[in-house]
């Protein structure tokens, strides 16, 4: 379904961000503590704008700052900030927002990982980060892409979006110069036309069928069909033994194949490909010992 409303009330937000911000530099009273600027905003939440350091590169933000809980980083809080390299939320639990053009043109942002309470991205959020090559979306429940969120961010190769994303707006991803493969779940409704404008190396990773299908097929995008497996189940008959690990044996010894959708299950440590080492990693599960891999549970891949 079209929402003409609410993309006019965006582009009109887009517009007039600027002069919100100006009206917070008059209205709002900034404190300093523990190297952070921030204001307060309702109760005791409080909005970060600013990192109170001569030399700083990796910034982790904190949960709470003289007993407030942080609850965004601000308007255009960091916006320019050439010293940045890597920002991280996740120690940040009360974290539900990071507002508009919060990081734009921070041009040697590397990597951003997000708190797993974060619900919203403001426009232009992560506007020209020209050198951001990792975002971590941390299972949070982002329902909206906004205009210009990841626009011309021209070292992103790959993003796997939450499946908590069901809308994708104007330039979201436009100008991602290097974007190889967005994964987009069976939850998204809606993608504007310019979402990927002059993505030309984009492939969509996306369930058979689905919306973003659809919308890949419409705009001569090239697909890869996603498929939930249940991680560990090497020969497909629905539980992970002692025979999956026989199966593996198997395929790599030429002496049975694994279908294309079996060594997707096989591949038990992501690394592309059916080896021993998938084969260990299921039989250390099946004795019990803790393996860092999802094994046995259903995983999209």
């Amino acid at each position: 379904m079209k929402k003409p409303l609410k993309r006019i009330l965006s582009a009109f937000a887009a517009l007039t961000i600027a002069l919100t911000f100006t009206l917070h530099a008059f209205a709002d009273t900034y404190y300093t503590y523990g190297g952070y600027t921030y204001t307060k905003a309702d109760g005791n939440n409080i909005i970060i704008f600013a990192v109170d350091a001569d030399d700083y590169s990796k910034v982790s933000f904190p949960n709470n700052i003289a007993d407030n809980l942080v609850y965004a980083v601000g308007d255009f809080a960091f916006s320019g900030d050439e010293k940045l390299t890597e920002v991280s939320c996740e120690n940040a639990t009360h974290m539900t927002e990071i507002l508009a053009f919060s990081f734009e043109n921070c041009n040697n942002l590397t990597s951003f990982k997000l708190s797993p309470s974060v619900q919203y991205l403001g426009i232009g959020a992560f506007d020209s980060c020209t050198a951001l090559t990792s975002f971590d979306w941390a299972d949070c429940q982002v329902d909206e892409i906004l205009t210009q969120t990841f626009y011309k961010c021209t070292s992103l190769e790959y993003m796997e979006l939450p499946d908590s994303v069901t809308e994708i707006y104007p330039h979201a991803f436009a100008g991602c110069t290097s974007l190889k493969e967005i994964t987009i779940g069976r939850n998204v409704t809606e993608i504007s036309d310019t979402a990927f404008k002059d993505d030309d190396q984009l492939t969509i990773a996306c369930f058979e069928d689905s919306y973003a299908h659809q919308y890949a097929v419409e705009h001569n995008i090239p697909v890869r069909f996603l498929h939930d497996i249940k991680l560990g189940d090497a020969n497909g008959d629905g539980s992970v033994n002692i025979n999956d690990v026989t199966a593996i044996q198997a395929h790599k010894a030429e002496m049975s194949f694994l279908t294309d959708l079996q060594q997707l299950a096989a591949d038990v440590n992501y690394d592309g490909k059916v080896d021993i080492a998938d084969a260990t990693l299921l039989q250390s599960f099946l004795a019990e010992f803790e393996v860092d891999y999802a094994v046995n549970t259903t995983v999209t891949r």
